[in-house]
């Protein structure tokens, strides 16, 4: 691999753009339907690992240890219910980003049941299945990476 701080990492459930030297993805992209936030697959607990296939420097599960921030999930777990590869890949430390723990346990999780509510709002009951294709950014507010503006929809809703 060239000398490049980014590198885009194709995974089962999303893609992303991490740059080595932040230790953390510059974006993540990823498509998301009903089947997605509503499959069988449970999400573990301390599940959040090392990425093989990115080299030094890269986020290591132990950077967060005796921090005050959370390994806050750019694509969410939440999303990635429908396989146990994608539920294993959203918690690959090139798919997270320090984030303020008042808001990992608030207001970005809010966000994330708002993508399920909306899936379902726009079904409005039909059988009909609709996509929406989702992105994040990392964000920093007044000097520190919270992550709070990272739940932005990226393109349009689209009926299949």
């Amino acid at each position: 691999m060239p000398d490049s701080a980014s590198q885009i990492l194709v995974r089962k459930g999303y893609v992303t753009s991490y740059n080595r030297h932040t230790r953390q993805p510059n974006w993540v992209a990823w498509h998301m339907t009903r089947d997605h936030t509503s499959g069988p697959v449970p999400r573990p607990t301390a599940a959040w690992h090392e990425d093989p296939d990115v080299p030094e420097p890269k986020a290591y599960y132990y950077d967060y240890k005796g921090c005050e921030m959370d390994r806050g999930h750019m694509c969410p777990a939440a999303d990635n219910k429908w396989d146990s590869v994608a539920m294993y890949e959203s918690h690959l430390m090139t798919n997270a980003c320090p984030q303020n723990r008042n808001l990992n346990s608030g207001v970005c999780s809010c966000q994330v049941s708002n993508h399920t509510s909306w899936l379902n709002a726009m079904a409005n009951g039909s059988s009909a299945e609709f996509d929406l294709r989702m992105a994040t950014v990392p964000a920093v507010i007044n000097g520190e990476d919270t992550n709070i503006l990272a739940n932005y929809v990226y393109g349009a809703c689209v009926l299949n």
